[in-house]
């Protein structure tokens, strides 16, 4: 399988502060992984210095890969370009698609527009979008473009639940049509369990993985699944790690805490 990136032993460093130590992430073709940790311990940082190729400088690090073609980026704000209408946002993304005869571009348009909805503002400037249109299309304009990896950092906090889980619907579908790489950084519980295998939990600065939760299922997901069966209880799993924050239960704590959250769900 190939690797798309391979970072090991990572001190990642602004300045004098220092955000991650010891940090390690392999991920190859078709992985999905999520990050995930407390606001402020550096995610945003760590998935923007994969996404450039190099870390800060002052960090030290024994490898540091990042495969820099095929890539998209979904920021957590801005990314369109303001000039353009969201029509011609996409088609100006589109176009960076080999390949692609005009009638396929038509379509696929029309196809990314709908699996988003964004039928109703699809002739309106980035400014006119609201917070959440805003962020549906950005997704649309990174799954246009059909890269092989996608990195993308809290999406959708601005959507609401029906429309979050269409644009959901149709991003994991992208992700599997391309036989695409995912690298997800989010807080939301449900939006990791859908879309990755595995989710990376950070703890306070200097960050360092304290688990790495394995989600069970083959993709795409459908949205019931997180409902029912081994990943409704791999989701509260995951829950219970976060709210526990700790790599191991001891055993007072799981008997006060953690079982009695478990039969609650």
């Amino acid at each position: 399988m190939e690797t798309f990136i391979k970072i090991s032993a990572l001190q990642l460093q602004i300045e004098s502060k220092q955000l991650f130590d010891s940090f390690d992430l392999e991920l190859g073709a078709t992985q999905r992984i999520g990050i995930t940790g407390p606001s402020g311990c550096g995610k945003t940082t760590l998935l923007r210095s994969i996404i450039q190729g190099h870390p800060p400088t002052g960090s030290n690090y024994k490898s540091f890969d990042v495969q820099q073609n095929g890539i998209a980026y979904v920021p957590q704000q801005g990314g369109l370009i303001p000039w353009f209408t969201l029509k011609r946002n996409i088609e100006f993304f589109f176009s960076k698609v080999e390949s692609t005869h005009h009638a396929d571009a038509i379509s696929i348009e029309k196809d990314i527009i709908k699996g988003y909805g964004l039928e109703k503002c699809w002739r309106n400037f980035p400014s006119n979008l609201s917070g959440g249109e805003y962020q549906r299309s950005i997704l649309a304009c990174a799954t246009v473009i059909e890269p092989k990896l996608f990195f993308i950092d809290e999406p959708l906090t601005e959507v609401d639940t029906r429309m979050k889980w269409i644009a959901l619907e149709t991003l994991t579908k992208a992700i599997e049509k391309n036989s695409a790489a995912l690298l997800l950084v989010s807080h939301d519980v449900e939006i990791l369990s859908y879309l990755c295998d595995e989710v990376l939990i950070l703890g306070e600065e200097p960050a360092q993985i304290i688990k790495r939760h394995k989600l069970p299922g083959k993709h795409p997901r459908e949205r019931l699944d997180l409902m029912g069966g081994d990943l409704k209880n791999a989701r509260e799993d995951l829950l219970a790690s976060l709210l526990v924050n700790k790599t191991e239960l001891d055993s007072k704590f799981d008997i006060l805490y953690y079982k009695p959250f478990r039969e609650y769900q």
